[in-house]
């Protein structure tokens, strides 16, 4: 092997291919060598050979590869150099389905820029516009209601989800005119399309910019520009005697609704300690709230107290936050730099990120945990893309451009879809996502080496071929000084009948033209994680105003 890091086209690498893939994607687990200088798309084509060849009827598709838990992404002679493997050794390569959207859905106009998107419900999704409205979309399809009331743009907005059937939502929304709304309403019921809030719950001094709903869906928090985050309790919201010190009132909506009643809430709590606007909330357990702020930091708080348990200063102001990992114990936040920060609040004696990425040209509007996997998150920026990562890897793992302006907002959807909005007036639907729950169980080594078990599977076919298998693995290495060169392996004599002779070639099919695998990098190592402050670059961008241009 070249140690100057140069793939030499001679070089081979024993390699064995395993997965915890159903069955049918499973390949033969018998060692071949490879050449040096394949890549990940390389190496999909062999697996997708073997595939084929066990199975005809197999559809080629991309995948990614892990080395001990984390994804290849350099040419495998490369891997090995920056990584200090030996190339001696019979490399196991774990694949799984590569994370990239294979479907983009036509985009869903609005009247004005979207702000806020949620995909929490598995059959509906819901917007905030900058015209006022929210909306409820069925199946990400048909607009079916308006969630109306609101006398400036929303800012952001969330399903409540309090155990209703799949027909009764229960929505909350934020807006820049300083109050949040309650709709509960019966989606089963096609009239009235405009839905009016049962309860506006009034008490920030100035724009609500974010909100968040409790785990036990009892309570809400919001974060606003005054400053301060707030809580409201949603119980009793319906009654005349409603805890939460309210009082009943009639409306009168335009002349596109119904004449509502209506009931205003106050808060029950008030955290105080940002300096500057709250622009984005958490809440993943029930006692713990994470707040982020343009004043440049990250803060935790005790819901029974009221009072900050942690915080973390990364230097520049943020836009977005939230909470994912094992137990949503990691915090992933982006700001006014092209930079996604990941910090782990339980690892002591150090507030620098455990992750950075850093392949966005722009400010960070927002970021979303997978909600059910550790690894995956995905990413939205003023740059107009929207970005998959996986924390076993520096680089992102797709990059779809679907809108033609700023990304104000991101969402997962159903597990397998991302949806979005933007400056362009328009939700954006990228799917055919898919993530592997086998791919959950493991931030660890394999913990059941599966090719035996292909061993014992082939065995009973050929006994003898088996036989004459093992003893090829386990074969002694001959004395030092009759080594052959480092990454160069001869072929393991398999009988034509254990596998069929091979596909020169299997192409993968073609992503959406919006979907981009991220190419190669053409450095030799991923980039180093950044210490804040150290070698980010300052980025210039225009300070976005509270309200619209």
């Amino acid at each position: 092997m070249n140690s100057g890091g140069a793939s030499d086209p001679s070089c081979q690498v024993r390699v064995r291919f395993v997965t915890k893939l159903p069955p049918p994607l499973r390949a033969p687990p018998t060692s071949i060598a490879v050449p040096a200088d394949l890549t990940r798309m390389g190496l999909s084509e062999i697996v997708n050979s073997l595939l084929l060849a066990a199975s005809p009827g197999h559809q080629a598709q991309p995948f990614d590869f892990l080395v001990d838990g984390e994804l290849v992404r350099l040419p495998l002679q490369e891997f090995l150099l920056a990584k200090g493997i030996s190339a001696e050794r019979v490399l196991e390569l774990e694949y799984v389905k590569a994370v990239a959207p294979r479907k983009e859905e036509d985009p869903r106009p609005h009247d004005d820029w979207v702000s806020t998107v949620d995909g929490s419900n598995p059959s509906f999704v819901l917007t905030g516009c900058y015209d006022g409205l929210a909306r409820i979309w069925r199946d990400a399809a048909e607009c079916t209601h308006i969630l109306e009331g609101h006398s400036d743009g929303i800012t952001s907005a969330s399903f409540i989800n309090k155990g209703e059937t799949e027909d009764r939502l229960h929505v909350v929304t934020a807006s820049k005119d300083r109050s949040l709304r309650l709709f509960k309403f019966d989606t089963s019921v096609a009239t009235p399309k405009q839905v009016g809030a049962y309860k506006i719950l009034r008490g920030h001094t100035s724009s609500v910019q974010s909100v968040a709903v409790d785990p036990s869906t009892d309570m809400i928090c919001s974060g606003s520009w005054d400053s301060s985050i707030k809580l409201w309790s949603v119980e009793g919201s319906e009654e005349d005697g409603d805890t939460v010190s309210v009082k009943k009132r009639r409306t009168n909506s335009d002349s596109s609704g119904p004449e509502d009643s209506q009931f205003e809430g106050s808060a029950t709590s008030t955290f105080l300690g940002h300096t500057q606007c709250v622009s984005a909330v958490a809440w993943p357990e029930r006692q713990t709230i994470y707040s982020a702020s343009w004043d440049h930091s990250v803060r935790q708080w005790d819901v029974q107290t009221g009072k900050e348990t942690w915080n973390m200063v990364c230097g520049k102001a943020l836009n977005c936050l939230d909470c994912g990992g094992e137990s949503s114990s990691l915090i992933a936040a982006g700001g006014s730099d092209p930079v996604l920060r990941v910090w782990d609040p339980r690892k002591p004696g150090t507030l620098a990120p455990i992750f950075q990425f850093s392949s966005h040209k722009s400010w960070i509007s927002a970021c979303k945990w997978h909600p059910s996997s550790w690894f995956h998150l995905v990413s939205s920026s003023f740059d107009g893309k929207v970005m998959l990562w996986d924390l076993r890897t520096a680089w992102p793992l797709a990059s779809v451009e679907s809108h033609k302006d700023k990304v104000l907002c991101v969402d997962w959807w159903k597990g397998d879809s991302v949806i979005s909005g933007g400056a362009d007036s328009k939700l954006c639907i990228a799917s055919g996502i898919e993530i592997w729950q086998q791919q959950l169980i493991t931030h660890c080594k394999i913990a059941i080496p599966l090719f035996l078990a292909a061993l014992l599977a082939l065995a009973a076919v050929s006994g003898s071929a088996a036989r004459r298998l093992e003893e090829t693995e386990t074969e002694t290495a001959p004395p030092e000084e009759e080594h052959k060169p480092a990454a160069v392996f001869p072929e393991i004599p398999v009988p034509e009948h254990e596998l069929p002779p091979l596909p020169e070639r299997v192409h993968l099919p073609p992503l959406p033209e919006g979907v981009h695998l991220p190419p190669f990098p053409e450095v030799d190592l991923p980039p180093k994680p950044e210490i804040p402050g150290s070698n980010i670059p300052d980025f210039h961008f225009p300070k976005p105003e509270e309200a619209k241009p």
